[in-house]
Parts: structure tokens; C-alpha cells; sequence
């Protein structure tokens, strides 16, 4: 996309305008709790999408100073500390104390199995936050989904758009970034590998409770071996890969099943 051949303050000048957008959001009054549908923006989510935003950023300058590293440890740190500095920071810890906590994706008011795959896409991105190196589009797609999310919560506030249509769009905006890491995984020669430790990884943590930093931490250290060329063409991925996404599928089928024989489906 052009990055690799400016200097760095050339790559610094064409990223600066995604961070300075996001903190342009911390000028603005905003309730202090999140609403019952979920769909406006509420202080935490500012915060985290700070973090996430600068997890992209950093990444991303990584990739643009040493496009041919071979190591996936810079960016397991960069992936660690965002995830603590979104849950220990003046984030997640400051406002559970004060009631305002809320997490973004299961607790919107949605049905419980999109719920589930919403989240799952997360886990796409973040195996591809581990796998940057000269490519940039998972980062700058990870941009826009957050700087996008934020400008459609801003369209139902001021009610130019429903609840449902929010939804709707939020998904959208998932399911494009699930297809630019996908497309990633596909062009560094790792998809069948990528999606299915992705896949695995959602379930471990969505279905099996997995601590998130161990989890993370090991599939960092695990995915440069597995994605070596030998390894990564190996046939069983091709099984796995299938498999696994009709896992994911059968557990988000299997939560929104259970939530309509309960009568608990939140209402769109």
C-alpha cells in the first residue's frame, strides 16, 4: 500500500489522522452508562477503543520499520499489553467499580448465537495482529472497523438509523474485516492453518473459558512454527480448517437454540 516505500515520517504522517480521530472522541460528553440495547457509545468503550486503535498503530509501525522480521514476539507483546491495558487501565477496572462497566459484544442486546460469531471474528483479527509483518491490511481494516462501529453508534444516537438497522451494520463491518484477515491469512500462502487455530482459540476462550493471556501467549509462541511453508501445507489443515468453522457454527447455533427454549432472547 505504499508504506514501505516512504521513510518513517512519511508512515507517521499517513497514521497520525486515525489517532488524532480517535482521541478527537474524548472531547465530547457522553452518558456515563450504556444503554439497554448496547448501541451507542458509552465511556468504557471510548477507552478501549483508544487501545485497540493504538494496538493497530503500533503494529502497523512495526511492520512499516522491520517488514521482514520473522519472529512473532514484538507483536504478541503489542497484543498482551493491549489486552491488559484494556482490562486493568483506567478502562475496564475504573468503571466496574462504578457500575458503568459493560462489555461490548455479549452484552448488546442481540441473539445469543450472533452474539457468539460476532465475538469469534475477534479472534480472526488477533491471529492476524500476530502474523503482521509486511503487510498492513488487517491493521488498517481493524481501524476501520472500530472508527466505523463508532460513527454508526453515532447514527442511531441521533436516530437516523434503528437499533436492528445498527446491528445489522455492526455485523457488516465484521464480517468485512473477517474477510480481509481471511484474504490475508490466503495471501501469505497460511489460511487453512491461520482459520483453524482462529477457530480453535474462539472456542478454547468463548466455550471452554480459557484465561485470554495464556491462551494468546501460546498460540504466539506456537503459530510462526505451524505457518512455516512445510508445516503450513501440510494436508490435515484442510480438514481441520472446515471442521473447525462448522464447530464454530454449531456452538453459536447450539447457544441461540438454548436461548429461544428459555424465553431469553433479548429483544431487538
Amino acid at each position: 500500500m505504499g508504506f514501505a516505500d516512504q521513510n518513517g515520517w512519511s508512515s507517521a504522517a499517513s497514521l497520525a489522522p486515525h489517532l488524532l480521530l480517535q482521541l478527537s472522541g474524548l472531547t465530547f460528553s457522553i452518558p456515563r452508562r450504556r444503554i439497554v440495547t448496547g448501541s451507542r457509545i458509552w465511556p468504557e468503550y471510548r477507552w478501549h477503543a483508544l487501545v485497540f486503535t493504538l494496538r493497530s498503530l503500533v503494529l502497523m509501525a512495526i511492520a512499516v520499520r522491520y517488514p521482514h522480521a520473522e519472529t512473532c514476539l514484538p507483536p504478541l507483546l503489542v497484543v498482551l499489553c493491549a489486552m491488559a491495558a484494556a482490562d486493568f487501565s483506567h478502562c475496564t477496572a475504573w468503571y466496574a467499580r462504578r457500575g458503568e462497566s459493560s462489555r461490548t459484544i455479549r452484552d448488546l442486546a442481540a441473539p445469543a448465537g450472533a452474539q457468539y460469531l460476532m465475538s469469534a471474528t475477534q479472534f480472526h483479527a488477533t491471529t492476524g495482529c500476530l502474523l503482521t509483518r509486511g503487510r498492513l491490511s488487517v491493521q488498517l481494516v481493524s481501524l476501520c472497523v472500530i472508527q466505523s462501529a463508532a460513527f454508526v453508534m453515532t447514527l442511531q444516537r441521533r436516530g437516523l438509523i434503528t437499533h436492528r438497522q445498527d446491528l445489522c451494520l455492526y455485523a457488516g463491518l465484521l464480517g468485512f474485516g473477517l474477510a480481509v484477515v481471511l484474504d490475508d491469512f490466503s495471501a501469505r500462502g497460511v489460511l487453512p492453518v491461520a482459520f483453524t487455530v482462529a477457530n480453535a482459540a474462539a472456542i478454547a476462550r468463548l466455550d471452554g473459558g480459557a484465561n485470554k493471556y495464556i491462551l494468546w501467549a501460546a498460540v504466539g509462541l506456537l503459530l510462526p512454527a505451524l505457518c512455516a511453508p512445510e508445516r503450513a501445507a501440510a494436508r490435515v489443515w484442510r480438514v481441520l480448517g472446515p471442521a473447525s468453522g462448522c464447530g464454530l457454527v454449531a456452538s453459536a447455533w447450539r447457544r441461540g437454540h438454548s436461548e429461544r427454549r428459555l424465553g431469553g432472547a433479548k429483544p431487538l
